[in-house]
């Protein structure tokens, strides 16, 4: 049994995604939002009807995230 290149550039991608996806750090800055509840986050926050109203509110409430 020998270990060809191939199995070393496969072992090599297979631990860069394993740390990738076990990084937890954010991409990049997250917009503003309501403040999230423990082990719940924003799903109470979260509008079952007229959404558009609601982000326009949190828009208004938090400011531009496009800035």
């Amino acid at each position: 049994m020998s270990i060809t290149w191939l199995d070393i550039c496969l072992g090599a991608l297979g631990l860069f995604l394993v740390q990738r996806i076990l990084d937890k750090k954010p991409l990049g800055r997250l917009p503003p939002g309501p403040k999230k509840w423990p082990l719940l986050g924003n799903m109470l926050d979260m509008p079952t009807s007229k959404e558009w109203l609601t982000f326009a509110e949190w828009g208004r409430t938090y400011g531009n995230c496009l800035t």
